[in-house]
């Protein structure tokens, strides 16, 4: 039977991951052919007969953490976290070029790594949001609640609302990985 899986794990584990993921598949009576991409707790595992290769899955992978890894110094480099989610949207276009351009040739293979990497820069995005504005010093918070009693409740709800437009980001990213989860559906059934 073809499968695909990605797991995500901390860095520095992911050989530890593939041989799990190896056991698991046996277990099931299932061989898998698992592509460790070291440093960054990414491993993707495929059956022999899966539609996406291991070098599809790696670098979907690949190209959506550097997207967004890329979104993120962008972010610090510039010493505030933007409203806007116009950066993070070009991050995530991004990682799907960058996808499409590694995997040139097939483009069944094309479409689904660059769809795990909007999906794999979505879901980074979201979590470096998360922990920047909760973490980040207030002067990289913009003031989205000048009519706070103190200043204190002014960033406390600062930080809370500097999240609500990213919500959309992680819809946009819902979407894709719904996509991603069509394509593979309709792959396998045609064989």
């Amino acid at each position: 039977m073809p499968f695909a899986l990605v797991a995500h794990c901390r860095a520095g584990f992911e050989p530890e991951v593939a041989r799990d993921l190896e056991a698991l598949a046996s277990a099931a009576r299932l061989r898998a052919s698992p592509a460790v991409v070291p440093g960054l707790g990414f491993v993707a595992a495929t059956g022999s007969r899966a539609p996406a290769s291991g070098r599809t899955l790696r670098w979907g992978v690949i190209s959506g953490t550097a997207a967004a890894w890329l979104w993120l110094a962008a972010v610090l480099g510039t010493g505030h976290v933007p409203v806007s989610t116009m950066g993070a949207f070009a991050a995530i276009v991004v990682a799907a070029v960058l996808a499409v351009w590694a995997t040139a040739g097939d483009p069944a293979q094309t479409r689904v790594a660059s769809l795990v990497a909007g999906t794999v820069c979505t879901l980074w995005i979201v979590v470096e949001l998360v922990v920047v504005a909760s973490y980040a010093p207030a002067r990289m918070i913009p003031d989205l609640a000048p009519h706070a009693l103190t200043p204190a409740d002014d960033l406390l709800q600062s930080r809370t609302e500097l999240q609500d437009p990213y919500v959309l980001v992680f819809v946009v990213g819902a979407a894709i990985a719904l996509a991603l989860s069509l394509t593979s559906l309709l792959r396998h059934r045609r064989g």
